[in-house]
This record gives structure tokens, C-alpha cells and sequence, in this order.
């Protein structure tokens, strides 16, 4: 008690000092207490999964085609069982959700979206349910009752948690369609795989109609990714290299002879978090070297209070204290000093940390469940006590190690102060090694994010309200009516006040990721089979109505648009993208040129030739990185219906969201819009990851260079004072300002010259880490390490400058006089 009391009263006396320690450690304590919430409920919280470190996700990849994710069929699931060994079990679901299961009854009605999965999908995963069972093999039987998983939010939204769910009867649908579909599970609560499901379906009897419908064989949809479990003693490499091996054999099979298919082998935590996880990993180390950073400081500046306490310290072992007693008093200075920081920390990681979640992806796996809580106060409780220890530790034994004559001679505590000078020194040197590491860091993010703002995405999304509205959800409407519903809905919203333009398009901008329809193309003059279609690239197929290209301001280059004469029962026509224009038909106009999409929905069993008549600018609809080789068809002539409305208004589209509910309603009562915003809120969610790391990265390295600039100023500073009467003596015989401020600066230009030579170098040797998380900047950028040294250089030079200029004022005759004090 006598020793906590002494220790507050020390740290009351410290003044300035005190407070300057407390404060810098409480913006780290906080920093690193906020990222380490989002962390722990991301990253740190085990998934409801058994073995999560063995199951890996799969799909296909095809470099020579451009194509990131091909996705995967029935057929290639067969392939991989029959053929592989490096897992127990390989499952499908659904690539991406399909959309709205619709219940209409009994009860009030209510739509879920939907996954399907096959029947071992929650057996590979090890997933079990906390009602009734999940699926199996006999449920995806044509000849099986309908079935459906639900997902602990729907269960406890819609049936009230009741345990009595198992069993029941659902209808789905409405009409000739409605349904009887069977509850036989209720999963977790933590159970969200793939992200968004609310409910799961069976795979097979999910397949059948859409590919009944488009005459193509059900096997041979690719909607799906596959989900293993790795074998004991297999590895991720060993599966890549065995199933990449089983893919090309069965395109050389199919006649395909300059196949380069390989299959992506990635753990399920990869897939779950997306581009997230390393901006998280990268934010995490950022702010433990922010943490890193602010504990050298706080040791300087102990080091600096305590080289003027040296004639206590020295008091109190002349007195008889041990040095163990000593060391426990100070220890016990910095623990108070660093608890004091933990509390005004906590409060401010909690005043940042709705901004911080705020920046993230919205698309990451429980960021919804991140928050400081108990598991966060401990954290940072554990926090303080380390960092006591890291702060306070060395500099209590290096000044408890004093003896009694040692610390009362003058000569000998000059040389202790020398001595706790380079000790400052390396301490402000390793900040600044730490601080251009960051800074590098976040100037390749900044760079990283300001390619992005300037990138030309083919389309501007200023202005834009987007909607989904499924004109085939109601399964008695024919395909007419369903072009005319989508008729009504768009003069509906063209009469509201300040719409521009109105269109539709099947898959808006980033509606799915890298998940869109592929389709083959085959050219007039080229045989109508696989083989010829694998020369040519793998386009984004898309189906548009004529004003969407307007709604989007996508620009027309050669040719037209579409219109009214694009109808099922004039000759079939599309547009296309430059690139593709210019992939195709190389030096030659493309209008008038015909081709066959092949592969594409409806296509199959039925090609037609499609004449190009317009050719517009690419547009960036999955990749924010890359662009693809895009095909238009009007929706008129399309076997898929549109399923995203594109509505640009003048001035600001949020008024406008309002009143499209009405103005569609106006149109047809039971319809629903959903997923409405604007296509600012839809880019922004797409550029989340980059802006995500570089503003917070960006933010804690400003952080530091403060600090930096502080410990360089501090010092100085101290040097000063240590070198009063040195600096009296030179002034009283002539030495100018200018020698002074060069002789007092040159410490602080030292250390800054060689902290920033030490972080160049850490940072160029680690500058691959952060490669996958730029954008249109390599990790070597020569202007970012350029920018970094200048700035830090100006920086370090003011922060020396400014106390030296003090010491150029140093009055001769009273530093002589003090000094004999």
C-alpha cells in the first residue's frame, strides 16, 4: 500500500511528463483494444464447424481464359470422387444464394433467401443441428418430399423459436407451382455458410427446373462451389495438384486440347473472410507496431524522468534500500501510469470503434457480433499490465543498479546520463524503424486506394438508384406477361420526378462478386463446337433493356442501342464490349459481324446467330481489378429475365428511394423490391477492403510519426538540458546561433538518418507481404519510399530544430551560474 501511494504521488509530481506517457499509451491501448475486438470476433472465435483447418472450399480456374472462378457442376463433383484421395468427402453448394424461398403459408407469409446444398454439405463440414437433421441423400431424390433446413434467425423471427417446427409443413410458391415443403432442421445460431443463407434446399431437385427450362442437361450446371475435407496426410498443395490433374484429363476428354484448367484449393476461413482478411491481418500488425512504437517512447520518456532522479535513487540505497525495492517502486510508477493510460484507452476504443466498424466490409463473417466487451476489457487489462512491464522494467533496473557514491558524485552521474542517452537513442531509432515501416505501409494503401478512385469503371454510378425486382417470381406468368410487367415497372418509375433514364440489366455491377454467367462465343467461319469456342475468350453474358445503357451512361462507341424492334420475333441481335470487339475482330469493324453465344442460357440445344449492333464501352460487372469481355442481348430475345433495376436521377437519388415502392406498387400490388440502394453505396461496398485498410492504417501511422516526432524533440530536448553549461561555454566564446543549433540538431539528425535507413530497408524486405492487398501499385513503388523518407527526413528535422533553437538563446552567464549550483 505504502508503495502504490509513493507511486501516485510520484506520478502526480511528474507533471507534464506524466500526463504526455499517459496519453501516448492511451491512443495505443485504444487502437490496439478496438482492432483487437473486430479481430477476436472475425478472426480469433472458432467457426461452427468441426476441424475447420481441414476443410477446404473448391472451384476452377482457368488463367489462359481469364476466368478467376469457373465454377462447379455435378459432373466434376463425379469426376473428383472417382478419381481423387486427398479428401474424405467433397460436397456442393450453392456458388451464390438463389435469391427469395417464398412461404406463403401457413401463417404470415415470408421469404427467406435461399442456398441449395447437397446432401452430405453439413456432414463435410461437421456441422451439426440444434433441432431435427439435415439432409440426406434420399432428400435430393426427384421422387422425395420437399425439404428445407431453416437457420437459427429465421426459426426465431418467423416461428418464435418454437421447438415444434420440426415436421411442418410449409407452402412455397403460389399457383399452379405452390408447394409442400417439410422443416427437418434448425442449424446454430453461428451457423451462416455461406454468408447470407437463411435457409438451405436440396441440390438436385434445385437444379432440375432452371435446367429443364434452358434445355440444358442438369449435370452440366456450374452454380456451385465444392467443400472437402482434407484426408489424413493429404495437404491443400497435394489436393490442388491431384484435382487440377483430374480437371484437365476430363477437358481432354471432352476434345479440348489446350486446356490450362486448374482447381483453387483454399481453406474455408480464406473464403469466408475474402479480400477482409488480410486488410484485418495488415490493421492488426499496424496497430501493434503503433502499440510497439508508443511503448519505446513511454520507456524515453521514463528514462529521461528518472536520469533527474538519479540523487534520490542514490539517497535512498545510501539509506539502506535494496535494489529490489527499488526496482518495485519504479516498476510500480509505470504500472500506475499505464493503467491511468488503459482506462482513457478503453474510452477511446470505444468512442473510435463504430467509425473503425463503420470502414469495414460489410460483407465479413460476424462483424456483427464485434463489440468491447468483457473478453475486450480483459484483453486490455492484460494490455496495461504488459505494457507496464515493457515500459517500466528496463529503465527501474538500469537506475536501480546505481550505487549510493555513484549516483551522489557529479562526474558519475554525467556518465549514468551519457549512458541512459544512447539507451534513448536506440529507443527513438527502433520508433523510427518501426514508424517508416508504417508509413510505407499506409502509403502503399493510400496509392493503392487512389488508383481505385480514378478507376474508369465503364460506367457512372453518380445518381443511380438499383433495385431487384424477380419478374419470374410469379410461376404462372408467362414469359410475355413477364416482359410486360417489366414494361409497366420502368414507365412507372420514368414518370417520377427527376428520373433521367430507367433500366434493367440481368447482373448489375459487382451483384455477386466474381459469380456471373459465362458463356462461350463462336464466330462466323468457326465450327459450332466446344473446341472452336475454347479458342475464343469466356464472355460475362449479360441480357439488358434499351434504356439501360443510358441509366448506366455506359457510352455507345460503334453502331446502336437497343429498341423497340428487338423483339422474340425479330432476328436476334447483341451488343458488345470494346475489348471484345477488339479480341474478336481485330482491325475490322464489329458491327454487322454475327456469332453464337455458346453454352449460354438457352443456347444449347438451339443456336441462332446473333448480329452485332452496337459496340459500347467495357464495364467492370464482377472483378473491381479486371474487366471482362462483355455481350449484351435484349431482354426481349433472352431466355433469362432481368433481375436489377438501374433508375439515374438528376440531383440526389435518395429521395427518389422513397417513392419507387409506390410507384411499382401502383404497378402491381404484391410486387417486392428489394436490396434497394444507391450504385455509390454499391461501389463503395466494393472498393470496402482497400478503403478499409488504408484509412485506419493511414490514421495509425499519422499516430506515429507524432510520436516519432515527439521522442526525436524529447531528445534533443533532454540533450540540452544536459549540455547547459557546454553550451554557455561555447556561446560566451563566439559560437553563433547557427553553430548551436547545427551542434544541438546533428543528435536528433542522426538518429533520424539512421531510423529511416533501418525502416527503409525492414520495410523493403518485407514489402511483399502487402502485395495482395494493393491495387494498381507494385509493393517496391519508388514514389511511395521516396515520399515516406522526405516526409519522415522534414519531420525529423523540425522536431530536432525547434528545441535547438531554444538552446541557441541559452544565457552564458546563467548556464555558467546554474551549472555550479
Amino acid at each position: 500500500m505504502n508503495i502504490a501511494s509513493s507511486a501516485f504521488r510520484s506520478v502526480r509530481r511528474g507533471g507534464w511528463l506524466s500526463v504526455t506517457i499517459v496519453l501516448i499509451l492511451a491512443v495505443a491501448i485504444g487502437a490496439v483494444t478496438a482492432i483487437f475486438s473486430i479481430a477476436h470476433a472475425v478472426l480469433m472465435r472458432p467457426l461452427p464447424v468441426t476441424d475447420p483447418d481441414r476443410i477446404m472450399l473448391l472451384w476452377g480456374q482457368d488463367a489462359a481464359r481469364s476466368q478467376q472462378v469457373v465454377e462447379v457442376s455435378l459432373k466434376d463433383q463425379r469426376a473428383w470422387l472417382a478419381a481423387q484421395k486427398s479428401f474424405s468427402a467433397i460436397e456442393l453448394f450453392g456458388s451464390v444464394n438463389w435469391g427469395q424461398l417464398q412461404i406463403t403459408g401457413p401463417g404470415q407469409p415470408f421469404r427467406a433467401t435461399q442456398n441449395m446444398v447437397s446432401s452430405g454439405f453439413f456432414d463435410v463440414l461437421g456441422a451439426r443441428p440444434i433441432l431435427g437433421r439435415t439432409f440426406r441423400p434420399a432428400d435430393e431424390l426427384r421422387t422425395a418430399r420437399p425439404t428445407v433446413v431453416l437457420s437459427a434467425d429465421i426459426w426465431r423471427q418467423q416461428f418464435s423459436s418454437d421447438p415444434s417446427v420440426i415436421g411442418r409443413l410449409l407452402t412455397t410458391g403460389t399457383g399452379r407451382r405452390a408447394a409442400a415443403v417439410e422443416v427437418i432442421g434448425v442449424m446454430p445460431p453461428d451457423f451462416r455458410i455461406p454468408a447470407g443463407a437463411q435457409v438451405w434446399v436440396p441440390l438436385a431437385p434445385s437444379l432440375a427446373p432452371p435446367a429443364g427450362a434452358e434445355n440444358f442437361p442438369t449435370d452440366d450446371v456450374r452454380a456451385m462451389y465444392g467443400v472437402g475435407r482434407l484426408a489424413p496426410g493429404a495437404t491443400p498443395v497435394s489436393a490442388f495438384a491431384e484435382l487440377s490433374t483430374i480437371a484437365r484429363n476430363e477437358e481432354l476428354k471432352e476434345g479440348r486440347t489446350d486446356t490450362s484448367m486448374t482447381v483453387v484449393v483454399t481453406p474455408l476461413t480464406n473464403y469466408l473472410l475474402g479480400p477482409a482478411r488480410p486488410a484485418l491481418v495488415a490493421i492488426a500488425g499496424a496497430s501493434g507496431a503503433l502499440l510497439l512504437i508508443a511503448c519505446a517512447n513511454a520507456a524515453a520518456l521514463l528514462l529521461v524522468h528518472r536520469t533527474g532522479r538519479g540523487r534520490d535513487v542514490a539517497v535512498r540505497i545510501a539509506l539502506g534500500a535494496r535494489r529490489l525495492q527499488i526496482v518495485e517502486q519504479l516498476l510500480c510508477e509505470s504500472i500506475v501510469l499505464c493503467l491511468i493510460a488503459g482506462v482513457l484507452g478503453v474510452g477511446l476504443a470505444y468512442a473510435s470503434f463504430g467509425a473503425i466498424v463503420s470502414l469495414a466490409p460489410i460483407e465479413v463473417p460476424r462483424l456483427d457480433e464485434a463489440a468491447i466487451d468483457r473478453g475486450a476489457l480483459l484483453f486490455a487489462l492484460v494490455l496495461c499490465l504488459g505494457t507496464a512491464m515493457i515500459v517500466g522494467l528496463f529503465p527501474a533496473w538500469r537506475h536501480s543498479g546505481a550505487s549510493a557514491l555513484a549516483g551522489l558524485h557529479e562526474r558519475s552521474r554525467s556518465a549514468t546520463a551519457s549512458s541512459s542517452a544512447r539507451t534513448r537513442q536506440l529507443l527513438v531509432t527502433t520508433q523510427l524503424t518501426v514508424v517508416v515501416v508504417l508509413l510505407t505501409g499506409a502509403g502503399l494503401f493510400i496509392r493503392s486506394f487512389t488508383a481505385l478512385l480514378r478507376l474508369d469503371l465503364g460506367f457512372d454510378p453518380h445518381g443511380v438508384v438499383t433495385f431487384n425486382f424477380d419478374a419470374s417470381e410469379d410461376n404462372d406468368k408467362t414469359t410475355e406477361m413477364q416482359w410486360t410487367l417489366v414494361d409497366a415497372v420502368l414507365n412507372g418509375v420514368r414518370r417520377l420526378p427527376g428520373v433521367v433514364a430507367a433500366g434493367a440489366v440481368y447482373q448489375r455491377p459487382f451483384a455477386n462478386g466474381a459469380i456471373g454467367m459465362d458463356a462461350g462465343v463462336v464466330t462466323e467461319g468457326q465450327l459450332l463446337d466446344a473446341t472452336a469456342a475454347n479458342r475464343n475468350p469466356i464472355l460475362n453474358w449479360e441480357v439488358a433493356t434499351p434504356d439501360y445503357f443510358r441509366a448506366m451512361d455506359i457510352r455507345l462507341l460503334q453502331g446502336r442501342l437497343f429498341d423497340e424492334r428487338d423483339t422474340a420475333t425479330f432476328p436476334p441481335v447483341v451488343i458488345i464490349g470494346q475489348s471484345l470487339a477488339a479480341r474478336l475482330w481485330s482491325g475490322k469493324s464489329a458491327i454487322g459481324q454475327r456469332l453464337i453465344t455458346y453454352g449460354a442460357p438457352g443456347q444449347a440445344a438451339h443456336p441462332e446467330w446473333q448480329t452485332v449492333v452496337g459496340v459500347v464501352e467495357d464495364a467492370r460487372y464482377r472483378e473491381v481489378e479486371t474487366p471482362r469481355f462483355d455481350l449484351y442481348l435484349p431482354y426481349r430475345q433472352a431466355p433469362n429475365q432481368v433481375q436489377h433495376f438501374m433508375v439515374r436521377v438528376s440531383g440526389d437519388p435518395h429521395p427518389t428511394i422513397s417513392t419507387l415502392r409506390s410507384a411499382i406498387a401502383a404497378v402491381d400490388p404484391d410486387a417486392r423490391i428489394e436490396a434497394i440502394s444507391t450504385m455509390d453505396e454499391v461501389v463503395s461496398r466494393a472498393f470496402a477492403p482497400w478503403r478499409f485498410s488504408s484509412v485506419v492504417v493511414t490514421a495509425f501511422a499519422v499516430i506515429a510519426v507524432m510520436f516519432a516526432a515527439l521522442g526525436i524533440a524529447t531528445l534533443v530536448a533532454f540533450s540540452v538540458t544536459q549540455r547547459t553549461r557546454e553550451i554557455g561555454v561555447r556561446v560566451a566564446l563566439g559560437a553563433q546561433t547557427r553553430d548551436v543549433v547545427m551542434l544541438v540538431a546533428s543528435e536528433g539528425a542522426w538518429i533520424a538518418l539512421a531510423g529511416l535507413a533501418a525502416g527503409l530497408f525492414v520495410a523493403w524486405m518485407v514489402r511483399r507481404s502487402v502485395e495482395s492487398m494493393l491495387f494498381g501499385v507494385k509493393p517496391n513503388d519508388a514514389l511511395t519510399f521516396g515520399g515516406v523518407a522526405l516526409l519522415l527526413g522534414i519531420i525529423s528535422l523540425v522536431a530536432a530544430y525547434l528545441p535547438a533553437r531554444r538552446a541557441a538563446r541559452i544565457d552564458p552567464a546563467s548556464a555558467l551560474r546554474s551549472s555550479r549550483l
